[in-house]
């Protein structure tokens, strides 16, 4: 059962008891102040804290060290609440271990538990508040993900009746069809729906029961169903006893009203709407409705062929740095060949298995599912084996497909382990053939396959079945790091978290997961954490390790930095590790001539198709940075297509950002791209979405549009507020005060500390040139700040754009000679 934890809002005696608790006056992580106890369960308490980086209020969860081994349930609600940034839910911050305790930060939500004010409640004045919560759950339910607690504690409705989704803990993503969740009941007795409880399938329709229960209460005053004086009671009167209809207990409910709510506390899923937009529509008064056909799969003849631009059609997603659409249609292709008929029979029965979702009249899937699609691992068989693309891609993936067939989890110890011994061989060695080249998201399906399997051919041998699962752990490590968006990071340290048998090895293995995820945080705090890494045995891993070193060197004093670089230079036992570090060490020097050659270098001797990326793309923005713009846009473009090839959104997300840091720095750019900032923002990477609000928020500056520009310009702030990054904070305040944002007194003074502060006197010039025009009296004593940094700069470099202006246009708005 699921403790009563109310994450961001205190309860009823929180406010009588400021102090108290396991965590009072702690500082986490260095930075959050604990000062009020919001609320406390048995295996964790939150807090509100005080950030004195962003000067705000947070919600802090801390779990107690007791508790480590609900760390894969800490995860899944890290995960999940990584992919779920859409409107409604409450925002992820922060998370990381302090003191071997597991945190996460959380924005502070002021509100009560749903529906917000005492029951019973009128349907007119109950209303805003439902319409809200189902657009909520229809967009997580459209992600993949369920929330199996749903309740009043886990929904916070503000005084204006907007509800914000909580705690997700114990959801899980519809799709994943390696946590079935049978045997497991995780939730809330009262608001559990039968399947729950039986261990039947859990679909969206298990949070639609949850929120009929929780609608009968908030017009009612009463509970559904009977329950009885101990939680088996409860469970039995759910599974057997119908609901009692809402209006024999409230028969001022609108009859329509009521009849919605009663189907929701249907205890046959199939009798329930099948999702939250079907609900939202009943109560506006359609009648239910059968599961829809797109009219494309229903008109023409059965043997029709259907071309790709047909195909992908009936998908959802975003076409931009993720291609679901076109993957999706390549996938319905290679088992269809196209025919209609065939199509609408596959499409079915992806949807059976839990591969695919309805969204209207369209069909929505995630990437990690068409992976597992185009290798064949851990998906249903297709219905058309004869099509084309059916079988597996190459010999490798047919010998594991055979391996993985022929070892059930029964037999004798020894044989089971041999088995397990065989896949974890075969499997980490297919994994990482295509890692290499580039199709990590084909290694991360052939590895959870691969633990899966081995988990059940040696759950009775937990000792000796050790090495077969540790070795399919490292090679998951790896691929996470190389792939280094939040999802894949997180699901590694999800499958480490499921160790039976924990070592210094996967210890190991999962701080460097911990240091990659706040590396984009908490570049510092990172350092700390991976320099607490013992070196690995392995050649690879410990190469991932120094370069991980590297990386968070760079968020560090560049005194610090230089020393790290010095250390891995010398250490280092191949040219491209030194290359790469050397790189970026130059580049962080402004010395971005050296830094474009020494990481075109380390692309060269890269293994890695990910690594030799990774060092374009930073080849490409040093080449910028040196005024090289043709060279930096054909780097970019190289390696953006080279991303598009391996299906890798964070290096295309980078090098489409410099694309259009080139459009605008050569007068290309006309308009913001406004498409391409929501992709990028749904990497999950803040520092590249805030790269790219800056330029195109510089993009509308220079259009005229200041409210975008504004607008475009705040994100950036609230994305490197987060961060810490003084050069971007320099640039996108005073641009954001320039078109119109508010901003007192104590911040500009702020803001002037950290012009101050700036090395690169090219970023302080258009900063507080920016500033002046904001603020046209205060021109004269900025102008004398800037003179020095101005006569630093080459001549030679005045002429060009940079981020927002050229240093000639920041001479002019300072009225500095010369310009």
């Amino acid at each position: 059962m699921s403790d009563e934890l109310p994450p961001t809002t205190p309860s009823a005696d929180a406010v009588a008891r400021p102090r108290g608790g396991t965590f009072a006056s702690r500082v986490i992580a260095g930075r959050y102040v604990l000062e009020l106890m919001l609320g406390a369960g048995g295996q964790a308490e939150v807090w509100e804290a005080h950030d004195p980086l962003t000067r705000s209020r947070v919600a802090v969860k801390v779990m107690h060290s007791s508790s480590l081994s609900e760390g894969a349930r800490v995860r899944r609600e890290i995960a999940t609440l990584r992919r779920l940034r859409v409107p409604g839910v409450v925002t992820l911050l922060d998370e990381g271990v302090d003191e071997g305790d597991v945190f996460l930060v959380m924005e502070r939500v002021d509100g009560s538990p749903f529906p917000g004010r005492p029951s019973p409640l009128p349907w007119e004045e109950l209303r805003p508040t439902v319409t809200a919560l189902l657009e909520t759950l229809s967009r997580i339910h459209a992600a993949g993900v369920i929330h199996r607690d749903l309740k009043p504690g886990n929904v916070l409705v503000c005084p204006e009746g907007r509800p914000t989704l909580l705690d997700f803990g114990v959801s899980w993503e519809s799709l994943d069809a390696q946590r079935s969740g049978q045997g497991e009941i995780l939730g809330t007795p009262l608001f559990l729906a039968p399947e729950q409880i039986h261990g039947g399938d859990i679909t969206p329709r298990t949070d639609l029961y949850a929120l009929g229960v929780m609608l009968y209460l908030a017009l009612s005053g009463d509970s559904p169903v009977a329950t009885g004086t101990t939680v088996f009671s409860t469970f039995w009167a759910k599974v057997n006893v119908p609901a009692t209809p809402l209006r024999e207990r409230a028969p001022f409910v609108p009859e329509a009203v009521a009849a919605v709510v009663d189907a929701l506390l249907s205890r046959r899923p199939e009798e329930r709407p099948e999702s939250a937009a079907e609900v939202l529509s009943r109560l506006r008064g359609a009648p239910p409705r059968s599961a829809s056909i797109p009219p494309l799969l229903l008109d023409g003849g059965d043997d029709e062929l259907l071309d790709d631009p047909s195909l992908r059609s009936l998908f959802t997603g975003s076409e931009r740095l993720f291609h679901i659409p076109s993957d999706a249609a390549r996938a319905l292709r290679a088992r269809t060949d196209g025919r209609r008929a065939r199509v609408l029979d596959e499409l079915l029965a992806w949807e059976r298995a839990g591969l695919v979702r309805r969204d209207g009249e369209r069909f929505a899937i995630d990437r990690e599912t068409l992976d597992r699609l185009a290798t064949g691992f851990g998906t249903a068989r297709p219905l058309r084996s004869t099509a084309s693309g059916a079988r597996p891609a190459d010999d490798d993936d047919a010998r594991l497909h055979a391996l993985l067939g022929l070892h059930p989890p029964y037999g004798q110890s020894d044989e089971r382990l041999r088995a397990a011994r065989a896949i974890a061989s075969e499997g980490a060695a297919l994994a990482l053939h295509h890692a290499r080249s580039g199709a990590l998201g084909h290694a991360a399906a052939v590895l959870d396959a691969c633990l899966v399997a081995v988990r059940q051919l040696t759950e009775d041998s937990p000792h000796d079945g050790d090495a077969p699962e540790a070795a399919l752990l490292s090679v998951t490590v790896e691929v996470a790091l190389a792939e280094g968006t939040p999802r894949f990071l997180d699901r590694a340290v999800y499958e480490l978290s499921r160790v039976r048998s924990p070592s210094a090895h996967t210890a190991a293995l999962d701080g460097m997961l911990r240091a990659a995820l706040v590396l984009s945080q908490a570049g510092d705090r990172a350092l700390t954490m991976i320099e607490s890494v013992a070196p690995f045995a392995d050649p690879a891993l410990e190469r991932r390790r120094l370069t991980m070193r590297v990386m968070a060197a760079r968020r560090v004093e560049p005194a610090r930095e230089e020393r790290v670089v010095d250390e891995v230079a010398r250490c280092a036992t191949d040219p491209g590790l030194r290359a790469n570090a050397l790189g970026r060490l130059r580049y962080r020097q402004g010395r971005f001539e050296e830094a474009a050659a020494l990481l075109k270098e380390a692309a060269a001797w890269e293994p890695w198709a990910t690594a030799r990326l990774d060092a374009r793309v930073n080849a490409a923005s040093a080449a910028m940075e040196c005024f090289r713009l043709d060279d930096a846009r054909a780097l970019a473009e190289e390696a953006r297509r080279a991303a598009a090839r391996c299906r890798h959104p964070y290096y295309e997300a980078r090098a489409e950002w410099i694309l259009r840091a080139v459009a605008y720095r050569t007068g290309r750019a006309s308009s913001p791209d406004l498409e391409l900032l929501d992709a990028v923002s749904s990497v999950g990477l803040r520092d590249v979405a805030a790269l790219l609000c800056m330029n195109e928020a510089a993009v509308a500056w220079r259009a005229g549009d200041l409210e975008t520009a504004r607008a475009l310009s705040v994100r950036a702030l609230r994305q490197w507020t987060l961060t810490g990054w003084v050069p971007g904070l320099a640039l996108v305040q005073p641009l954001a005060m320039l078109c119109g944002e508010a901003v007192d007194a104590e911040e500009e003074r702020l803001l002037l500390g950290r012009v101050k502060t700036l090395p690169l006197s090219r970023v302080a010039v258009q900063s507080l040139a920016l500033l002046a025009q904001a603020r046209p009296r205060r021109r004269r004593a900025l102008s004398g700040i800037a003179t020095p940094h101005f006569e630093s700069i080459p001549r030679s470099h005045w002429t060009h754009r940079l981020e927002v202006m050229s240093i000639d246009e920041a001479a002019a708005a300072l009225g500095i000679g010369g310009a």
